[in-house]
């Protein structure tokens, strides 16, 4: 769609507005590939304002994070340090 505006409109957008139907990483991947900034809302918008949502320790946008070693510390003050970082190849290749 951005690639039909572009030619249609003779104009590329700098600053993309979409909503949540849109969040995945090869949006944000094309996007960014192509010097455009994202504002999409995240799919788990709505619940994050939820008091259940806030409240609920077992979530980790409730847990802390330490920037320093990467892990994320749980209502017990445990250390949760990640194991195996998975990547998912895109079907796509950006670099084209």
């Amino acid at each position: 769609m951005l690639e039909n505006m572009k030619v249609c409109l003779g104009k590329k957008f700098k600053n993309i507005v979409a909503d949540s139907g849109n969040e995945s990483e090869e949006n944000y991947v094309y996007l960014l590939s192509n010097e455009m900034t994202p504002f999409i809302k995240p799919q788990i918008y709505e619940k994050w304002k939820k008091k259940s949502f806030k409240k609920d320790i077992s979530k980790r946008e409730n847990m802390k994070f330490d920037d320093l070693n990467d892990q994320y510390t749980c209502y017990n003050r445990k250390a949760l340090k990640m194991w195996v970082l998975q990547l998912e190849l895109l079907k796509q290749d950006i670099n084209q």
